[in-house]
């Protein structure tokens, strides 16, 4: 008596599977990393907003936007192609202590003066002093460290750049506006704010 043998898959018909299921793989992982960026996108966006209207509200109150008397001076204007706006180049300290005024200064958090008696604590408010806190939805992960001082940080691991002039007075100006951008995750050190991928407050 003869046993019909059970129908099964020939080679081809397995290598064609295991084909179609690696495309389909790298079809979703490529679309998932895609959602991940244009996220990251829109919540860079959203912070520039809410970080520039917390600019504003301080500018109504305190005549200027948020600015340093200390070592960070010169970053916190446009002095030249000496200036990196690359976060992650040797220079991302000096890139990082712009972004700390900014985030000294919005969130009371420490001396607003790089380098003073009273450290940032990366807390909101924590210098006790009764002054105002005009980015009140900043939250932990939003906010990043040099080992020095604390910046507000991108969705992308950076810290935000921030420029304006250098004084309320004087030949560079009576800081009449400020200029906040994301990199987008974008390393490529340039000589002006004129990042093609950035994410930024002004028109591209």
């Amino acid at each position: 008596m003869k046993i019909k043998g059970k129908p099964g898959f020939t080679l081809i018909e397995l290598l064609t599977v295991i084909s179609i299921i690696i495309v389909l793989a790298g079809l979703v992982i490529g679309t998932a990393g895609y959602i991940q960026q244009k996220a990251a996108r829109a919540r860079a966006q959203a912070e520039i907003v809410a970080i520039s209207s917390a600019c504003e509200s301080y500018k109504a109150e305190n005549g200027a936007y948020p600015m340093d008397s200390g070592s960070a001076t010169s970053q916190l204007y446009p002095a030249g192609a000496n200036v990196a706006y690359d976060p992650a180049s040797a220079n991302a300290t000096t890139y990082q202590n712009a972004c700390a005024v900014l985030y000294q200064a919005l969130t009371n958090d420490g001396n607003t003066l790089l380098g003073g008696s009273s450290p940032s604590k990366g807390q909101l408010g924590s210098s006790g002093n009764g002054g105002k806190i005009y980015l009140t939805t900043l939250k932990p992960s939003q906010t990043g460290s040099n080992g020095t001082t604390y910046y507000i940080q991108d969705p992308f691991g950076f810290c935000y750049g921030y420029s304006t002039a250098m004084a309320t007075s004087g030949t560079n100006g009576y800081n009449p506006t400020f200029d906040l951008w994301s990199t987008a995750g974008t390393t490529t050190s340039t000589a002006s704010l004129s990042g093609t991928k950035w994410i930024t407050n002004w028109s591209n």
